[in-house]
């Protein structure tokens, strides 16, 4: 595995994976976590929620519903927009019969919160998903396996309803707003932190640059707190072990925007 240097003051790691096509890459994934301040304004939380290779269920069931979804793939067509119920029954029983809408970019979650959870990830083996992850039969053992299936749609990575997903992906820079969520205000309005990820790799003897994509928004439903998640795919042109070291930084998103030319 190659040499990851963290220049953030994110979660961040490397994970190696095969794509739909078959080619070795590496997932550079970065997770920055903030708090929201009174006045609305991010900050930097003191602890970093850490990157997931798995889901974590929800309490009390074992039908395969997430509380909060792994951060293991490739890519996602979109930016998940998700909020977390509680890992706490007791405090997500406060919660229960609350009215609630939650507004960012142009996905907006309302509803009345209580079990099930409607605003949380969707089951892998949830029909929604299970369509779009491909065809597994003879032809795919005989001719593919262990490979994707030629049909699977990147679209099953999305853990959100689709109704929660944003096309396309945010930027990072996004007004949130909050109705009825926290207790004892009403209306509370934020902002995504204006921080991107960069990801840059050293590729035989090639360096690259690039701003990762914002494919993940994980709000609490508890507290003002939330976390994105940031994703760049390395392709080397043969296998992994030419990629020699990664770097990961934060940069604002104008700075971003200049350099690289984004949107």
């Amino acid at each position: 595995m190659p040499l990851l240097v963290n220049k953030t003051p994110f979660a961040a790691e490397l994970v190696p994976l095969i794509d739909k096509e078959g080619r070795s890459v590496i997932a550079a994934i970065v997770k920055a976590t903030y708090e929201m301040a009174p006045d609305g304004v991010p900050q930097l939380a003191a602890e970093q929620e850490p990157i997931r290779f798995a889901d974590e269920p929800a309490w009390g069931l074992d039908d395969g519903t997430a509380r909060v979804p792994s951060d293991l793939c490739d890519g996602k067509p979109g930016t998940d927009v998700v909020l977390v119920e509680p890992a706490d029954p007791v405090v997500a029983a406060t919660l229960a019969g609350r009215s609630v809408r939650v507004e960012l970019g142009g996905v907006a979650l309302a509803g009345k919160l209580g079990r099930p959870w409607q605003f949380g990830p969707v089951a892998r083996d949830d029909r929604r998903r299970r369509k779009l992850a491909g065809t597994y039969d003879d032809d795919w053992v005989q001719n593919r396996m262990p490979f994707l299936p030629a049909d699977f749609d990147a679209r099953y990575h999305q853990a959100a309803p689709p109704r929660q997903v944003s096309s396309p992906h945010l930027h990072g820079d996004e007004l949130v707003r909050f109705d009825r969520l926290h207790h004892g205000r009403d209306v509370f309005v934020s902002h995504l932190p204006d921080r991107v990820a960069v990801i840059a790799s050293v590729v035989g003897n090639t360096y690259r640059s690039t701003v990762a994509t914002l494919d993940t928004v994980l709000f609490a439903a508890e507290a003002p707190r939330m976390s994105l998640v940031w994703r760049s795919a390395i392709v080397p042109r043969r296998s992994i072990e030419e990629v020699s070291t990664v770097f990961a930084y934060a940069v604002r998103l104008r700075t971003a925007r200049e350099v690289f030319a984004t949107e």
